[in-house]
């Protein structure tokens, strides 16, 4: 009975263990059951957060593509501005380059029309002289000139230091040897005071520029010889056939690298520094006053200079070559073009000369050189003040 009584009771536990078992699953379910929606919520809020996040991340995308978009449009706007900055500066830079352009094609028009008895407008040829004396205004003010041409209109005055008068100024000019002139002032230029005589100065002015007209005889001849005796030697060089009349004429001035400033070749350059510098340095030894004599091409292009200004350049020394490595330059100044173009007989003119370390001012008497007929240029013969 005891063993059957230890099986009845631990029956009897089982039954109690299941029984309570039962009860526990029933209460699980019952707690799954009333969890199951908040669950289904919670699911239901993940996904739904999930899906947020997703579309976040997709927005998030679309913002750094819109900011990729837009650095790269401020990258071009950048770009185009830089771009705009460049093309208004390349503007300017050819709008300055057109202006000079005009400047020189006006200034050397105005020098041809100059040589045309249309366009030019002087009435009495200009003796460069230099003559001492005083210029006394209205004001009884006194002041020491020097002359630095004289023709029977009027004469170019340049008044000792810094003084100036006015353009339309009445004045009297004391000239040495002469008796004073009654003159007005006519205009201003680098150069000096323009004064223009009145005709009771007339006598007096007419005798001393026929002296001083005497005095140029040979001067103006000297130019003359010059000019013909590079004429002659260059027709002897196309005799000979040195060089084509079209080489003689050439003009496509080709800049020698390294030159500063910058010196020119043509096609008649060798045989040009072979012909020239003797006949050119026996007109120079004729005269001690005589600074230089050259021949130029109707474009100033003064190919063989004599031999103080035709030494080698100094690399990086502008200054010095500017005074002493004239040679194959273009100087197509008002002077160098007049000198150039003329075909009158001869030219004579007055110039300031720029010689890189100092400014001198200079008499020129030029004659025109004439190959085969045609006009080639002009023979320079300039003398000190």
């Amino acid at each position: 009975r005891t063993a059957t009584g230890e099986i009845s009771a631990k029956i009897e536990r089982l039954m109690r263990v299941a029984d309570t078992s039962t009860q526990a699953m029933s209460h699980i379910i019952t707690t799954v059951g009333e969890i199951r929606p908040v669950a289904e919520s919670v699911a239901a809020a993940v996904a739904g957060q999930t899906q947020t996040i997703t579309e976040i991340g997709q927005a998030a995308g679309e913002v750094t593509a819109f900011a990729e978009a837009v650095d790269h449009s401020a990258r071009s706007i950048r770009e185009a501005s830089l771009a705009a900055e460049g093309t208004q500066a390349t503007i300017q830079s050819s709008g300055r380059q057109m202006g000079h352009a005009s400047d020189e094609m006006a200034r050397h028009l105005l020098t041809v029309l100059r040589q045309t008895p249309m366009g030019n407008r002087r009435r009495h040829p200009r003796w460069p002289v230099e003559i001492g004396g005083r210029l006394r205004t209205s004001g009884a003010t006194s002041l020491p000139l020097k002359t630095a041409d004289l023709s029977l209109g009027g004469a170019l005055v340049k008044l000792q230091g810094q003084t100036t008068v006015p353009v339309g100024a009445q004045v009297t000019v004391e000239l040495d040897g002469m008796p004073p002139l009654r003159a007005r002032v006519a205009g201003t230029s680098s150069l000096g005071l323009h004064l223009a005589f009145d005709e009771a100065s007339a006598p007096a002015v007419t005798t001393r520029v026929a002296e001083i007209a005497r005095g140029y005889e040979p001067i103006t001849s000297r130019a003359v010889r010059g000019a013909q005796a590079v004429a002659q030697a260059l027709e002897a060089a196309l005799a000979a056939r040195e060089l084509s009349l079209a080489d003689l004429f050439d003009t496509d001035y080709r800049p020698i690298p390294g030159t500063d400033p910058v010196q020119y070749e043509t096609r008649a350059l060798a045989v040009l520094d072979r012909r020239l510098p003797a006949l050119q340095e026996a007109i120079v030894r004729e005269d001690k006053q005589i600074a230089f004599a050259a021949a130029v091409d109707l474009n100033a292009y003064l190919p063989v200079h004599n031999a103080a200004y035709s030494k080698p350049q100094r690399p990086g020394d502008r200054a010095w070559n500017l005074a002493n490595c004239r040679n194959r330059r273009i100087f197509d100044d008002r002077a160098g073009l007049l000198a150039a173009r003329n075909l009158e007989p001869h030219l004579i003119q007055v110039y300031a000369r720029d010689l890189g370390d100092r400014v001198v001012l200079m008499r020129e008497v030029d004659a025109p050189i004439h190959v085969n007929g045609r006009h080639w240029g002009g023979f320079r013969t300039a003398y000190t003040l």
